[in-house]
């Protein structure tokens, strides 16, 4: 759904805090400039006291979740929100109660040039008294869309995330279409071009160090992905680790569950042997404390000698693999998919512009470039069924097992399309058709 002048609000125990746009058409236009300042606005509370905040039972779509995990009283906080329709929202007021001025909250960033998914970052400054609050977005009709707690703590009351007696992170949430939307979102900004800045990194982990790309940087609150910290995120990838690693990350910092085969090769034709699995509640690194170095050590000791290229290289219909094949259309390629090269490469999609389509990919020594869609770099082999475009499995738990989700739950993504084409060029007429009709 479109929410044009849709309403966010938060509330609390005896306290109302509305948020509503009130865009001038200067502060619409400006809107989709990154890192922008939006003009402030007259807030656009109404006279008639809001309706009280109905329970808050997150759904996926509109999704919401605060990027920080712990916020201090008066201290500002960012709030992702994602879609797969467009979000209208383009400027939100806060006010401590009605008729009240308080700090603007913003758009700060669209990390997504166009969608689906679509996503909008605000930015606002959090209430001056601890408590658990309600973020809502309302739509026209004052009924709530999306929700999500806030959970404002005095600084003094802050504990940087320690490592569980067991396991590399504990499971807090399971994958669904928000979380995915929102992985979406994130590499979408992580891998964004910018005015004047490097197209590549090399390794893969100074893109991670840069708060301005990262939104999930130092979210433990450990200094995790600062230059100078003593004990900070180390991930060196080549082509096939790269995804993986990414994913892997995005889950360890907002606790959702991930795992990774160990597989033979395979060919182009034939898929690999997977006979082991390793996911993040693994007990084989327990013996190391922080929580930052048994991360490191899962993704550099284990994952980075298991997973290679061959690892994606996989069949349609084995169900436990940790991707599956999706369909030809801009709604199932979306940033966080992979296209696995047959011939051994992988490229991760980051974004789609007004230009076309693109990627990042891995290399051997591990550096990280950005790709666009072309022949050269997207390559097509007819008659083989383990490449193309394909997305990651998503993982639940199962008492205490990650499981991956079947191929019939994931119907709406799920294709073997892209391997029915009778001739190579065929795939790229309709690869370049879908990217003409979204550029043009």
């Amino acid at each position: 759904m479109v929410f044009q002048a849709s309403r966010v609000a938060l509330a609390a125990m005896g306290v109302s805090l509305l948020l509503g746009t009130a865009c001038s058409e200067t502060s619409r236009a400006g809107s989709a400039t990154e890192s922008m300042e939006v003009p402030r606005a007259t807030a656009s509370l109404q006279a008639a006291p809001p309706a009280p905040p109905s329970p808050c039972t997150q759904g996926t779509d509109p999704f919401l979740t605060v990027l920080e995990r712990q916020v201090s009283p008066g201290a500002s906080f960012r709030l992702l929100a994602v879609s797969e329709k467009p979000l209208d929202a383009h400027c939100l007021r806060l006010g401590l109660r009605l008729g009240m001025p308080g700090s603007p909250m913003t758009v700060l960033h669209r990390p997504l040039v166009t969608g689906p998914p679509h996503a909008v970052v605000f930015g606002g400054r959090a209430p001056t008294r601890p408590g658990r609050y309600v973020l809502q977005l309302l739509d026209d009709h004052r009924q709530q869309r999306a929700c999500v707690h806030l959970t404002v703590v005095a600084r003094t009351a802050h504990r940087p995330r320690a490592a569980p007696k067991s396991g590399i992170w504990r499971i807090r949430r399971e994958w669904h279409d928000g979380w995915e939307r929102a992985f979406s979102a994130w590499i979408a900004h992580l891998f964004r071009p910018l005015p004047n800045q490097p197209a590549g990194w090399r390794p893969l982990h100074r893109v991670l160090r840069l708060a301005r790309r990262n939104l999930l940087h130092n979210r433990l609150g450990r200094a995790e992905d600062d230059y100078a910290s003593r004990v900070k995120v180390h991930a060196w990838a080549d082509c096939g680790d790269t995804p993986y690693q990414l994913r892997a990350y995005f889950a360890w910092k907002l606790g959702l569950p991930f795992r990774y085969r160990r597989c033979s090769r395979g060919s182009s034709t034939r898929g690999p042997r997977c006979p082991d699995r390793r996911d993040n509640l693994t007990a084989e690194y327990d013996r190391i404390g922080d929580p930052v170095r048994r991360f490191n050590a899962f993704i550099r000791q284990g994952m980075a000698w298991w997973v290679h290229s061959g690892t994606m290289r996989t069949l349609p219909e084995d169900e436990d693999a940790d991707f599956y094949p999706v369909k030809l259309d801009r709604r199932s390629i979306r940033p966080g998919t992979v296209f696995v090269d047959v011939a051994g490469h992988v490229l991760m999609v980051t974004q789609w512009d007004h230009l076309g389509l693109y990627a990042i990919d891995g290399h051997p020594d591990l550096s990280v470039t950005r790709r666009r869609f072309s022949e050269k770099y997207f390559r097509y082999v007819r008659g083989t069924r383990t490449g193309g475009f394909k997305a990651f499995r998503p993982l639940r738990l199962d008492g205490d097992r990650v499981v991956p989700v079947p191929n019939h739950a994931l119907r709406r993504f799920f294709s073997v399309e892209q391997y029915r084409f009778a001739r190579r060029r065929d795939f790229y007429r309709q690869m370049n058709q879908l990217i003409a009709a979204h550029t043009g």
